[in-house]
């Protein structure tokens, strides 16, 4: 295992280094996937007419001349907007755009800057064009813009050739510096629809994270012994959280410095949701020396901040970290076999395909020509089901322990009753043979005889889980010849049916029969059972019926209305024990005659 972590730390820091030159996550999906448009299929025909400017010239302070397209920007700053982006203070932003043709007038040339703080004035070819909140030179007088600024520009100023681009900026109210911001130009059809496009593909996103994270909260509440599934619910709210919050501001448009106090707590709750996700395979696994697993994460977390301290950069790399360790210890655990691995490989396969450089996302999003509303949503459902499968595998595992642990508990349960039964079987016997030496000695010698085969053919049977209903009758038979020399009496079993090939647990129809000698006929009085067997396509039904003078005196027989001696009770357990849910047991009075119904489901009555 550690062999695989010094692994990591090298892949770790291969993995930092790559992402330290890329933007972050949300830029990687706005921005780069969209640059990649232009070879989409013919569904993304819209997004591929959409242009992200990333790089601009900068340069702080206040002069209106700046916005007019003479001016020599040469000396300014170069620099990419976008992941984590901010600057405090005035400050203006120049971009060069070349438009082949002048576009429709049915479909203008449109402008969207996403998430650029706080409050700025939009000028083209020195011409102020739109405002988003209120421009200000100092805090008190600043009124911070909303997060989606869409302004749409007339055919009078978007004829083609080379056009000037400027943006004058007062951020003095936003000091957080995680906020991601995009700048994109195009018509307006393809900024509206596609966007709405990926509203619905994030919303069902959010949807099964959000499910997710209730069902395993759920679980974690129904089975407090299990960490696993709290860690894994707490994985599943967190990108929820975060998706709903990127939502929210691409929906709703909210308020930039709102945005920039909700974003660092959406943005951390990514590096949360994958140590979370780390978290979980230790615990679900079983992994030993946990302890040192999380003190490795948290040892390289820390040197990515070290490293890397602004939280643009710092927070894709944690996230790569986090991601590359799992997979690393997932592929260890399929190497040793253990049960789901396999499946929590694919899943986190499927999160590092999500997570790579933006680079690599925008060449997988052009090779299979998809938005990436749709990418995020398909690789969403991928992610949870790989996962879902593995705690379902678990799940299913301890429910089958427990099912053996049951059948295990009834069998001893079995046992015991019978052991308990036996002994006071065999005290009556002793009893009547005692009694049948002073007056009928002739007599005394048949019931020790009878006794005998009895005790012959119980120990036969007994030890077995099922037997040939061939040597439950035979036990039956020999047991009513017993009880006729004990009580002075005839007793007789009739069979009606085929009951060819088929098998019940020892002793069965035996306790019962016993129970109906017991309870239903006085001493000297002659009696018959009659066993029927009914076979149908759901399975096979059997009917004991017997009469006797005592049936007369049972107020209100039932299952309700008769309580249960330790022989119903063994019946109930050996069928359980047999036939596992798919038995039933009814009994009861009925026309004078006391009947027993034990119906068995197909599945095992052959």
């Amino acid at each position: 295992m550690w062999r695989s972590l010094l692994l990591l730390v090298f892949l770790g820091g291969w993995i930092s280094d790559a992402q330290a030159l890329e933007p972050g996550p949300v830029q990687a999906e706005q921005e780069e996937a969209a640059a990649a448009a232009p070879s989409a299929c013919s569904s993304n025909r819209e997004a591929a007419l959409v242009r992200y400017l990333i790089h601009w010239k900068a340069k702080a302070g206040d002069d209106p001349g700046w916005a007019l397209p003479p001016h020599d920007d040469s000396d300014w700053e170069s620099l990419r907007l976008g992941g984590g982006w901010q600057r405090r203070g005035t400050y203006w932003l120049r971009e060069i755009l070349d438009l082949p043709s002048a576009p429709a007038e049915s479909d203008p040339l449109t402008l969207s800057i996403y998430n650029l703080p706080s409050t700025f004035e939009v000028y083209w070819d020195g011409e102020l064009v739109g405002k988003n909140g209120r421009w200000a030179t100092n805090r008190k007088d600043e009124e911070p813009g909303t997060t989606r600024f869409i302004l749409i520009l007339g055919s009078r100023l978007t004829g083609p050739g080379r056009h000037l681009l400027a943006i004058r900026v007062s951020n003095h109210k936003v000091r957080r510096g995680t906020i991601h911001t995009a700048v994109a130009y195009g018509p307006l059809s393809a900024l509206q629809r596609p966007l709405r496009t990926m509203l619905d593909h994030r919303l069902v996103a959010l949807g099964l994270y959000f499910i997710a994270g209730l069902f395993f909260l759920f679980l974690f509440l129904r089975e407090r012994k299990s960490p696993a599934f709290l860690l894994f619910g707490g994985h599943a709210l967190f990108f929820f959280l975060h998706g709903a919050y990127i939502y929210g501001i691409e929906s709703l448009g909210l308020r930039v410095h709102a945005s920039a106090l909700i974003e660092p707590v959406a943005t951390f709750g990514i590096p949360a949701a994958f140590a979370l996700l780390n978290a979980f395979i230790l615990w679900h696994f079983d992994v030993r020396r946990r302890g040192l697993h999380l003190a490795a994460l948290l040892i390289l977390a820390l040197a990515v901040v070290i490293r890397h301290p602004a939280p643009a950069a710092m927070v894709p790399i944690v996230n790569a970290v986090f991601v590359t360790y799992g997979l690393v210890l997932t592929a260890v655990l399929a190497v040793r076999k253990k049960r789901g691995s396999g499946l929590a490989l694919g899943g986190m396969a499927v999160r590092a395909a999500y997570q790579v450089p933006g680079h690599f996302s925008a060449e997988l999003l052009r090779f299979l020509e998809a938005q990436p509303g749709f990418f995020n949503m398909v690789m969403t459902g991928a992610f949870l089901s790989f996962f879902v499968g593995v705690i379902a595998l678990k799940i299913r595992d301890e429910n089958r322990r427990l099912q053996a642990l049951q059948v295990r508990s009834q069998r001893l349960e079995a046992e015991l009753l019978k052991k308990s039964i036996q002994p006071h079987f065999i005290m009556n016997t002793l009893l009547s043979i005692q009694s049948w030496f002073s007056r009928n000695p002739a007599k005394a010698g048949k019931l020790i005889e009878a006794l005998a085969e009895e005790f012959r053919i119980i120990n036969r049977i007994a030890s077995k889980p099922e037997v040939d209903i061939g040597e439950e009758i035979e036990l039956c038979r020999s047991h009513l010849e017993l009880m006729g020399y004990r009580r002075n009496a005839v007793y007789k079993l009739d069979l009606e049916g085929d009951l060819s090939g088929l098998k019940v647990p020892p002793m069965l129809f035996h306790t019962l029969i016993e129970n109906g000698l017991t309870h239903a006929y006085e001493a000297g009085e002659d009696g018959s059972f009659r066993l029927e067997c009914i076979r149908t396509g759901t399975g096979v039904e059997y009917r004991l019926v017997n009469g006797g003078s005592l049936l007369a005196g049972l107020a209100d027989p039932g299952p309700g209305g008769v309580e249960e001696g330790m022989g119903l009770k063994y019946v109930r357990t050996r069928l359980e024990e047999s036939f596992p849910g798919l038995w039933e047991l009814d009994y009861g009075l009925k026309d004078g005659l006391w009947r027993v119904r034990i119906f068995i489901r197909a599945a095992k009555a052959l």
